[in-house]
């Protein structure tokens, strides 16, 4: 392979990623990403709650005598699954700012996943951005 056709390939491979569908599939999946992540954490949520009062009623029904263990249930590969998820929309996120980094959309994808992470300053920025873009006449 020559360097000029190395070149071309590389130019063809920029404008495959560049290409509406490419970025509408990235953010298709980013969205699912992140409905997954919340579903994940209202689950556990539910979990929890239901693991506190499950205790409290043990505590209220059995005598302080009674020495029974109560598991609370705090699995720690469904925590990990809702990071790996955030985690992997931010891998498509990444795609989506390298290729389309001016779409409104990409920014307001970006603010989700740094609202779903807390990530207070990373919210500020993207803030910041959406701003800008709401701002300029093109």
């Amino acid at each position: 392979m020559t360097l000029r056709t190395y070149v071309n390939l590389i130019k063809q491979n920029d404008l495959l990623k560049k290409n509406e569908h490419s970025l509408k599939v990235a953010k298709i999946a980013i969205e699912a990403l992140l409905k997954l992540a919340d579903r994940q954490h209202v689950k556990e949520e539910s979990d929890l709650k239901a693991a506190k009062n499950k205790l409290k009623n043990l505590k209220l029904d059995q005598p302080s005598e009674s020495k029974e263990s109560v598991d609370l249930d705090l699995n720690p590969v469904s925590l990990e699954k809702l990071t790996n998820a955030i985690e992997r929309a931010e891998k498509f996120l990444s795609y989506l700012k390298k290729y389309a980094g001016d779409d409104l959309e990409t920014r307001l994808l970006a603010f989700e996943i740094d609202l779903r992470k807390q990530n207070h300053i990373s919210l500020i920025k993207s803030l910041k951005s959406i701003k800008d873009v709401e701002q300029d006449p093109n």
